[in-house]
């Protein structure tokens, strides 16, 4: 390991949690060389494939001179990561990315299809009446049981 007694220089990925390391200049160049190659990565079906986009992306930090490091408490210092640990970082950061594109895609199939799903829509309504009626019987009775949402949905669904 390589160490760095100063403060991270612009040229410095820093590994760890946190603001400061997020916003830190080699960071947000790490995030846009990844970012690039996010489609690449996607598309990739195989690990063979996926291994050869980070190896890309490995190739271009190299390139521009980026140094992954993470500060190492006891010795009060930064340290360099060694080639398998920052290629580790790299994949990570990659399936950070997909989770997120996916999850994105995910919300906006789920949104549009409730907004324009007028069959759901029905449906959330008549369960809110078959919640509303159930409460209005079990406080006549004057003894309540509280109804669960899948109750009400398999009410619904038993019509």
């Amino acid at each position: 390991m390589f160490s760095y007694h100063a403060a991270p220089e612009e040229n410095h990925i820093l590994c760890g949690r946190g603001a400061k390391n997020y916003n830190h200049t080699g960071n947000m160049r790490f995030r846009q060389l990844v970012e690039r190659e996010v489609p690449s990565y996607m598309k990739s079906s195989s690990k063979k494939t996926k291994a050869t986009v980070i190896e890309k992306v490995m190739s271009n930090i190299q390139s521009e001179d980026l140094i992954f490091v993470e500060y190492n408490c006891k010795e009060s210092c930064w340290e360099k990561l060694s080639n398998t640990a920052s290629r580790k970082k790299v994949a990570h950061r990659f399936r950070d990315f997909a989770r997120k594109e996916t999850n994105n895609k995910l919300f906006e199939t789920t949104a549009s299809t409730i907004s324009t799903n007028s069959e759901f829509q029905r449906i959330i309504s008549q369960v809110k009446e078959n919640a509303i009626a159930h409460e209005r019987q079990e406080s006549e009775k004057m003894s309540f049981e509280p109804i669960t949402l899948s109750e009400c949905f398999i009410e619904v669904f038993s019509i």
